[in-house]
């Protein structure tokens, strides 16, 4: 989470959507942002890096509403293929392996489950990791209820220019930085997202009916601009503007 008290906005950290890029680029254009903190007159909030809009706005009260909320979502299929091959690739264990994480005993727990995760996907199939093991859903970062709690909502699929016209529309010009570079989407080496879920197969048939919900508000989100202001409208409501 990233926030400004002068620009008066909060960039609400979805996982696996480039919220470290769009953050460095938030920390290098904007003298006052703040990391994990937001700064009112009168208060000042403290939340975990990925901390949702529900929590933000039951904390933060009438004060959540001087802000403009931004997210980024990502289409269900790219972000469990990224999950997938994130933990069979890569090593989520920045500190090397488990005994390093003794010292704590939240932080221990947290990776011995990331170990655990690690060790499904470098032995399970993609099409059965997909199914069993629950992926994080955007509208956990978008939704309170069935009501959008966010203003804009930028696609990682188009995050240089959504990045750009959402805070072109709170009124900041973002400059791009030689040292932070362009955004790579996937650092993980693996195939199109789509191609991991092949048309008609009984995988894709169980894994749209267990997500259809997060597809049919990705469909909502991809029907509109980013500059589309969402906070406040029901679920519902915007499902009928597309049909």
């Amino acid at each position: 989470m990233t926030s400004s008290a002068k620009h008066k906005f909060i960039f609400i950290a979805n996982p696996k959507t480039g919220t470290t890029y769009i953050q460095n680029i938030l920390k290098c254009n904007i003298e006052d942002s703040l990391q994990n903190t937001i700064l009112t007159n009168e208060k000042v909030f403290n939340f975990g890096e990925h901390v949702p809009p529900s929590i933000v706005r039951k904390d933060m009260a009438e004060f959540y509403n001087i802000y403009k909320k931004v997210v980024f979502i990502r289409h269900p299929y790219d972000k469990v293929v990224s999950s997938y091959f994130f933990l069979k690739n890569g090593n989520p264990l920045t500190k090397g392996n488990i005994w390093a994480y003794r010292l704590k005993l939240k932080t221990l727990i947290r990776a011995i489950v990331t170990y655990l995760n690690t060790i499904t996907a470098r032995t399970i199939p993609f099409e059965i990791w997909s199914i069993l093991r629950p992926t994080k859903r955007n509208s956990k970062y978008v939704l309170d209820g069935n009501q959008f709690v966010v203003n804009y909502i930028g696609r990682t699929e188009y995050l240089e220019p959504h990045f750009h016209s959402i805070f072109s529309e709170i009124g900041i010009t973002l400059k791009v930085k030689n040292e932070i570079g362009q955004f790579s989407k996937n650092k993980s080496a693996h195939n199109e997202p789509s191609s991991y879920f092949k048309e008609g197969s009984m995988h894709k048939k169980i894994f749209d009916f267990i997500y259809r919900k997060e597809l049919e508000l990705y469909c909502i989100v991809a029907s509109k601009p980013p500059t589309f202001d969402f906070y406040g409208k029901s679920l519902d409501q915007s499902l009928r503007s597309i049909e």
